[in-house]
């Protein structure tokens, strides 16, 4: 589970341990595995520990710490148990758990037995949630930033200048980016092709709006929007096609707010008498 867990920050092919086992010399090499849903290899990540925090929470935060430091542990040491152990019946109705092999933690090259996951952030357990979520608010915003910045910057670039073709294609990658990890929504990708729309700066608004098409292909109103922005670029062939694809989908998915995107073809049409 933890090997599991762990997967889902990583995206390179990465070693997290190996278990030496001590009667048969044997070596299992636990390697970061391709896991259901989008992993996240940069979202900031904070893990809470306490002395309570033991074996498989341990391993989870110990190679999470190690390995580029891609978590910033939180709380107290940990109880300290990174041998795998088996039970021994004895007599009696006793028994005894003995440790048959060895985590090997490959940037360390030891691990947490007895002295358990040291936190980088040290407070007590009762503490903890409250110091991650104070680190993790400016760690999100530095997070957030990271994405934004670099489309920020691209768009600055078309105030005063027609785009091209492979900038268009910059622009949609950088949205994509930014909407695979949850930074952006529909909403606010159509509000930032308005932007340049109402400024009469029609070649980056169209250039976000027709990339919003192809990020929400099943959403009528960026059909709308973009069949807008090409109307006020002239571009009227094209703009009553993106019109009729918006009627055509609300139709078919009986939107609410068909009979305003009806309005809105029809005053385009008679615009055009």
């Amino acid at each position: 589970m933890a090997q599991y867990l762990t997967s889902y920050f990583f995206d390179q092919t990465l070693l997290l341990n190996r278990i030496n086992t001590r009667a048969t010399g044997e070596s299992r090499e636990m390697w970061v595995l391709d896991v259901d849903g989008r992993k996240r290899p940069d979202v900031p990540v904070y893990i809470l520990t306490s002395t309570r925090t033991f074996s498989g929470a341990e391993d989870f935060s110990y190679t999470m710490q190690q390995h580029d430091h891609r978590a910033i542990t939180v709380g107290e040491t940990s109880g300290g148990g990174a041998h795998p152990t088996r039970y021994y019946p004895l007599a009696a109705g006793y028994g005894v758990s003995i440790p048959f092999a060895r985590t090997v933690n490959p940037v360390t090259k030891t691990n947490w037995e007895g002295v358990g996951v040291i936190p980088d952030v040290k407070c007590t357990a009762d503490e903890a949630m409250d110091k991650a979520i104070e680190l993790a608010e400016v760690a999100a915003m530095e997070y957030k930033e990271a994405f934004f910045a670099p489309l920020t910057e691209k768009l600055s670039e078309f105030e005063d200048k027609e785009i091209s073709k492979s900038d268009a294609e910059e622009i949609h990658k950088l949205l994509k980016t930014a909407l695979d990890a949850n930074m952006l929504a529909e909403n606010d990708i159509n509000l930032a092709g308005y932007h340049f729309l109402n400024q009469g700066k029609l070649s980056p608004a169209l250039a976000i709006f027709s990339s919003n098409t192809i990020l929400f292909p099943t959403s009528v109103n960026v059909y709308d929007s973009y069949a807008e922005g090409l109307a006020a670029d002239g571009q009227n062939g094209l703009a009553l096609e993106y019109y009729e694809k918006a009627v055509a989908l609300a139709k078919e998915q009986n939107h609410q707010d068909l009979e305003a995107y009806e309005r809105n073809m029809k005053a385009f049409k008679d615009g055009l008498k």
